[in-house]
């Protein structure tokens, strides 16, 4: 069995040829071996909002004790937990907030269950997989039309969701604060200045 390989990298922080700051992201790949002593992109994503050059950390933790680490991946100030289910690459859990540059792991309790710990800047928490709860599934197919100072975004249905929470930011600090939660897959306002707009599905 020979591993996949996945690689993450961010923009950079200083300013480009036009004297103007990127919008701070990283960029996911994950290759596999294509049995030639090389490797192909297999699956890519992009993290929005991270814009630190020092508190980033990645970990291989099996959390769900299936046999396959799953891999945990905290761009400052967030943290993902990716893992590979049902044939895809998936992002399974996130959390807001934390501030690491590694990854503490014990199994406290002795269940077999590995919790992990997160830390804030005065505080670490520890969390450990929950096997009956079902993951949030990823908001997909956006677009955005706009009139004016108005704004109309639509999105594809999720299945067995029924709420979803829309996320704002300001486009100097890319910091998303909650700001409202709709029961349709669609969603309308008027933005007095430019936004970085997000959408989560809810339970």
């Amino acid at each position: 069995m020979i591993p996949e390989l996945v690689t993450a990298v961010k923009t950079s922080s200083l300013r480009n040829e036009d004297f103007e700051y990127d919008i701070p992201y990283w960029k996911i790949v994950i290759y596999e071996s294509n049995g030639n002593d090389s490797y192909q992109p297999t699956w890519e994503s992009y993290l929005y909002n991270h814009h630190s050059d020092t508190w980033n950390a990645s970990s291989l933790v099996d959390i769900d004790n299936d046999g396959t680490p799953e891999w945990l991946f905290s761009p400052f100030p967030s943290t993902y937990l990716l893992d590979y289910v049902n044939g895809q690459y998936e992002f399974r859990w996130f959390y807001y907030g934390s501030r690491q540059n590694t990854h503490p792991v014990i199994d406290a309790n002795y269940n077999g269950f590995p919790e992990i710990g997160i830390t804030t800047t005065d505080s670490t928490e520890f969390f450990e997989w929950n096997l009956a709860a079902s993951y949030l599934p990823d908001v997909s197919n956006l677009e955005i039309q706009t009139c004016g100072d108005s704004v109309f975004v639509t999105w594809g249905q999720v299945p067995n969701i029924n709420q979803y929470l829309i996320w704002k930011a300001e486009p100097q600090n890319f910091i998303f604060q909650s700001y409202q939660i709709v029961n349709q897959n669609f969603w309308k306002d008027t933005l007095q200045s430019p936004k970085w707009i997000a959408i989560s599905s809810e339970k």
